[in-house]
């Protein structure tokens, strides 16, 4: 016997009882449940379609050091994505470049502040 069972029959017992408010709230329960129920079959098929996109997301993910990058059905690569974010949060997000004094680019994660020299910037030569 389920809830909405339990729901049903206490709402016959109040009706035979005479108890007009005890089963005016227990039809009022009864909505309360149908609503829920419909919101919970509603978020359960949201979370599949969720898992379906990361199980999706996650196939097409790539390492190639040091950073992850994605590649969609047309082998179209995007990226890099943070290493630190993905491996511990299985996040994928991305590394902006910004160009640094000296010829260097230097890639942050803005999320976790992971941060790697693409190239190591020229030594000055003082001669």
């Amino acid at each position: 016997m389920g809830a909405l069972d339990y729901i049903k029959a206490a709402i016959e017992l109040a009706k035979r009882a005479g108890q007009v408010d005890l089963q005016k709230q227990l039809m009022d329960a009864r909505e309360e449940f149908n609503d829920l129920r419909e919101a919970n079959h509603s978020l359960m098929q949201e979370v599949g379609e969720l898992k379906e996109q990361l199980r999706r997301a996650q196939g097409g993910v790539f390492w190639r050091e040091p950073w992850y990058y994605t590649s969609n059905e047309d082998e179209e690569e995007d990226g890099p994505f943070c290493p630190n974010c993905y491996d511990t949060k299985k996040l994928l997000v991305r590394a902006p470049r910004r160009e640094v004094s000296g010829g260097g680019v230097l890639q942050t994660c803005p999320s976790c502040n992971f941060e790697r020299w693409e190239r190591e910037p020229r030594a000055e030569s003082f001669e």
